[in-house]
């Protein structure tokens, strides 16, 4: 038999079940903030970071990161979009990580570096969570690519951390080469009578247009930029902070 008087009873359950709401409210405002910064890359070949993307951060051996692509890149000039975030409750007042920026270098089967992106732009500061989504044109590849390499930028000023998500890559048609007809020219030979005037020989002069073959224009393919949607887990997480709340301030009316 219980001997617990009813009122302590009551009293304890609503205090358990009022934290466990808001702890639970919590936990969904934050993966509200978390989830707010995912994203897709778009191009003809895509490689996406497992386990949904990578954090790179200073510390040795994880500032840089190498990966193998699960496809082969040909040698060649390709536009290469690159996206990388951050965010987390409380980033807005972090003082450190003042250089979100990383760059992604491609290799060979034997890791010989055959060509990079360049550098990201710097992730804002100031903000709960952040994304850069970087446009890198005419990266040449000089031979063809089966790994990349991940390297965080360091400002070796502050602590920085970033989260790199994807690449896109689209290919641009190698250049073509055109070739001109030389112009000829030919002249019939003058004839003349018995008279003191002489013909006028007709001339002809024909010439062979030149043709230029003008390199294919290459479409490239733009996806919707798509990301978690977190509202209905903003608005969940709000609900259950302010049920909890409530439990805990009835619990302690029954006291």
């Amino acid at each position: 038999m219980n001997s617990m008087p009813k009122n302590l009873r009551q009293k304890s359950v609503a205090m358990t079940v009022g934290a466990l709401a808001m702890a639970g409210g919590l936990m969904g405002l934050s993966n509200g903030v978390a989830g707010a910064t995912g994203g897709h890359c778009a191009g003809q070949q895509v490689f996406n970071v497992p386990d949904g993307g990578v954090e790179l951060y200073d510390v040795q051996g994880y500032d840089i990161k190498i990966y193998d692509l699960g496809m082969t890149l040909s040698a060649g000039t390709y536009n290469v979009e690159a996206f990388g975030w951050d965010g987390f409750i409380g980033r807005s007042e972090a003082v450190h990580e003042k250089s979100e920026r990383w760059m992604a270098e491609f290799l060979d089967a034997n890791d010989n570096e055959v060509g990079e992106t360049g550098v990201t732009t710097d992730l804002a500061d100031g903000v709960e969570s952040a994304d850069s989504r970087d446009q890198f044109t005419n990266v040449v590849l000089s031979a063809p690519a089966t790994r990349v390499r991940l390297v965080l930028i360091k400002d070796f000023k502050s602590l920085n951390l970033v989260h790199v998500g994807c690449l896109g890559l689209n290919r641009l048609p190698d250049p073509t080469t055109t070739t001109t007809a030389a112009a000829t020219t030919t002249t019939a030979a003058a004839t003349t009578t018995t008279t003191t005037s002489a013909v006028v020989a007709d001339t002809t002069a024909s010439t062979v247009a030149s043709t230029t073959t003008a390199a294919p224009a290459v479409r490239v393919n733009t996806l919707p930029v798509t990301g978690a949607s977190t509202d209905v887990q903003v608005v969940m997480g709000a609900t259950a902070i302010v049920l909890g709340a409530s439990l805990i301030l009835r619990a302690r009316r029954l006291a």
